[in-house]
């Protein structure tokens, strides 16, 4: 064997053990950076969530009837609520449709249960099928027949009690 194929077959090992750990270096660096910003847009998403609901909870909080049905509270509020065991038929004006801005009903879906579990009210858009019983679990990720997958935080209301 000649001493310059001995050479060559050398350094195409090296070369070969060079690549192999520099993509292996390479795909692991991506792997950890993929991980990073999925772990960053996922904590976007729940804070934009946690937003939306904080600021609906503010505003309707206050709102709520003592110990009385709230579902009419809740319509003159939120117009394009469906109520229980009603049709719904959400035909939103121009001007309700700019002042419910924090509920971009494309996006979101609400969904308002009374204290004993029981679901009074939901926005047109919810997906289906969704169960009618409330979970308490704060954070849920549901998923559809169809594969689509929805991050659902959930928040309690309470009305003011009078004295």
């Amino acid at each position: 064997m000649n001493s310059q194929q001995l050479f060559r077959r050398s350094r195409l090992r090296l070369a070969a053990w060079y690549a192999l750990v520099m993509g292996g270096i390479l795909s692991l660096s991506g792997l950890g950076v993929a991980h990073v910003l999925l772990q960053a847009n996922w904590a976007a998403l729940e804070r934009e969530i946690e937003s939306i609901a904080g600021t609906l909870h503010d505003s309707l909080e206050p709102m709520l009837p003592p110990a009385a049905d709230p579902t009419e509270v809740l319509q003159q509020i939120l117009p394009d609520l469906c109520l229980v065991d009603q049709p719904c038929e959400p035909n939103l004006s121009l001007i309700q449709r700019h002042t419910l801005g924090i509920s971009d009903r494309s996006t979101y879906y609400i969904r308002l249960f009374d204290n004993q579990g029981n679901l009074l009210a939901f926005s047109s858009n919810q997906p289906e099928p969704l169960s009618a019983n409330l979970n308490q679990d704060i954070w849920q990720t549901l998923q559809t027949q169809s594969g689509s997958r929805y991050h659902q935080f959930t928040t309690t209301l309470h009305c003011r009690v009078t004295e």
